[in-house]
């Protein structure tokens, strides 16, 4: 698999299953797990490094201390560490995946239509069945966003923004990282420069009030969830904050979040005044037509 994805996708990125690791960690492990000391070894070392060379140093001392030979199951894991340990994948945008399960749920939505046994005829009626159903789970979660408000918890108007651009699960996302900014202390350190430097439960958030290209802030954390992920963490939200940032910048909103990347429009109410389609009407047009195409083509 890893060869057939560096020739057809060489400018993506293949990573294992965390998941998969885990379960053979189980078995492939139960040597080691016996001697005194190397749980907590272990445990450190692979999720207390807080750098590549911690990692790779940590390493060194657990292999002499339990004496691990280069034929054992963590050693051959550690020849291919570039390709599991999220250290690796810091500036590597994937969504937050890190296992198999969003591929696997998707085969098993396909369960309830075809099977092993499906004619081949059938199939093909039976497969446009299922992405019709999906289709029609997408313009009902669409329709959800579009017409409801959803719920502050705040009074800062960077959160009443974010409600305004996000879909509902992705605000939902934004909305968990800004609660926990709350509880978070931001100690500033002095380093001679003119950027603002702090360090919050342990990572380092840099701020620049102006960006180079529009001049809106602009914030980098060492935690990298949103070069991972997409949403900006609670770390770089709590000196946003601090800083009285009122939006978000248009640098931390990835079009495919937003209601935006379905229908085109920044506006969100109807406006009757230009007789502009907004999304909401894009989206009774859209519906219409895929409910006409259902009825005349079942």
């Amino acid at each position: 698999m890893g060869k057939a994805i560096a020739k057809v996708f060489p400018n993506s990125g293949h990573r294992l299953c965390s998941w998969h690791i885990g379960r053979n960690s189980m078995k492939y492990l139960v040597d080691l797990k016996s001697k005194e000391g190397f749980l907590g070894d272990y445990n450190n070392w692979l999720h207390r490094s807080a750098s590549i060379e911690a990692f790779e140093s940590k390493w060194g001392e657990l292999k002499v201390t339990y004496n691990i030979d280069d034929k054992h199951w963590l050693s051959k894991m550690y020849e291919i560490r570039h390709k599991w340990f999220f250290l690796y994948w810091q500036n590597i945008f994937t969504a937050g995946m890190t296992s198999t399960q969003r591929s696997e749920s998707i085969n098993s939505f396909f369960d309830g239509f075809v099977n092993s046994q499906t004619p081949l005829d059938e199939f093909v009626m039976q497969y446009d069945k299922a992405l019709c159903a999906r289709q029609n789970d997408e313009e009902n979660e669409d329709f959800k966003t579009l017409n409801s408000m959803p719920n502050f918890h705040t009074s800062h108007p960077i959160e009443r923004h974010a409600g305004e651009v996000y879909t509902r699960t992705v605000f939902n996302i934004f909305q968990a990282e800004l609660r926990e900014s709350d509880s978070m202390l931001a100690e500033r350190i002095r380093d001679g420069t003119n950027h603002g430097k702090y360090k919050i439960c342990n990572h380092i958030v840099i701020f620049r009030k102006d960006g180079i290209e529009d001049g809106e802030p602009i914030a980098t954390c060492s935690c990298k969830k949103f070069e991972t992920e997409g949403v900006l963490c609670c770390h770089i939200l709590k000196i946003f904050k601090k800083k009285e940032v009122a939006k978000i910048p248009k640098k931390y909103i990835l079009h495919r979040w937003s209601m935006v990347a379905r229908y085109r429009s920044n506006v969100m109410m109807v406006d009757t005044s230009n007789n502009a389609l907004t999304p909401l009407m894009k989206w009774s047009a859209q519906n219409m037509c895929f409910r006409m195409h259902s009825l005349y083509h079942p």
